[in-house]
């Protein structure tokens, strides 16, 4: 192997530690961001939800559509519709845990995702220095220059 060829491959894996740690950080942001999202849908629902709980019954029935279920929207307290069984309204407990105590953290985010972000932009990082050199050693071959001088 020839020293430039050494080098690159030298350049190659340093910067697969660099990829490594910006695809596992990355890797670590987009699943951090979708739990955060189901969990800002959840508590976006319990509140609509206990928002319903602020009006009378009366209120609540006028609203009703032929299978039982309220609109939300009717009375305000939704931008779209949004259809609840009373049942749900009444059991709406505005940000006490409930809501969004069935997401799980870890089935969001795992270390194992992070690993295999890591790891694959390391080795794909690799292969393209890898790439480089034989690129390089077939474009001498072709040619027929033969081996540089080191």
């Amino acid at each position: 192997m020839s020293a430039i060829s050494r080098r690159i491959m030298g350049i190659a894996l340093r910067l697969s530690l660099v990829v490594a740690v910006v695809a596992g950080a990355w890797s670590y942001y987009e699943m951090h961001q979708r739990y955060m999202a189901e969990v800002t849908k959840a508590i976006q629902m319990d509140l609509t939800l206990s928002c319903g709980k602020g009006f009378s019954e009366a209120e609540l029935d006028a609203t009703k559509n032929i299978y039982g279920l309220i609109d939300l929207r009717k009375v305000g307290c939704a931008t779209e519709r949004f259809l609840a069984k009373p049942e749900e309204i009444s059991r709406a407990g505005a940000l006490d845990g409930r809501a969004y105590a069935h997401i799980k953290y870890h089935h969001y985010v795992s270390q194992e995702g992070i690993a295999g972000a890591a790891i694959g932009g390391a080795l794909l990082t690799v292969w393209l220095g890898l790439l480089v050199v034989f690129l390089r050693w077939l474009t001498l071959w072709v040619l027929g220059l033969g081996r540089p001088a080191a």
